[in-house]
């Protein structure tokens, strides 16, 4: 597949490169642009793309008025602790499913990937109940459970994939 676009499949390429560009990029473009805009170019009819006098205010209002710089570090905390359960949970249970033989794999995988597409508010009355219970109501690491669960079974199903792409050979 080493043929060169020309002419005119190389100008329709391109302008298919540049309306797919924009369409994905403007609505993170007017995001910016709005967060510039004061309240009432917001709520202007027709909306404006561009603010008609820039301001700071809503930055400022982030901060001030709302601990976003807490929220970020939640946030930070509870993807780290999130990652290290699902990357050490997941290769471990990946690595045991590519190197043994054990039967039913592909049915346990099969499974696996199943248990992903569980709605997750079909969740949320028992892991309250549990989670009442056990303290772990409005805590980092009660949240980083949850992502956790709800993360691992893609984790097992695209690890499985990584470590049958490694020889055995490796290991030794």
């Amino acid at each position: 597949m080493d043929q060169k676009l020309t002419g005119r499949k190389r100008v329709l390429y391109l302008l298919f490169v540049a309306v797919f560009l924009f369409v994905m990029v403007s609505p993170m473009l007017y995001m910016i642009s709005a967060s510039f805009m004061p309240e009432s170019d917001l709520n202007h009819i027709p909306p404006r793309i561009l603010p008609s006098a820039g301001t700071i205010k809503n930055y400022v209002a982030a901060f001030v008025q709302q601990p976003l710089l807490r929220y970020v570090f939640n946030s930070f905390v509870i993807t780290i602790i999130a990652v290290v359960i699902c990357i050490t949970a997941g290769c471990m249970a990946s690595y045991a499913l590519t190197r043994t033989n054990i039967r039913f794999k592909t049915v346990f995988l099969l499974f696996v990937l199943t248990i992903s597409l569980l709605p997750t508010i079909t969740l949320i009355n028992p892991i309250f109940k549990m989670y009442s219970k056990l303290g772990l109501l409005n805590t980092h690491i009660g949240l980083a459970l949850i992502v956790s669960v709800l993360d691992l079974p893609m984790t097992i199903w695209f690890l499985t994939a990584v470590f049958k792409g490694i020889p055995v050979s490796f290991e030794e």
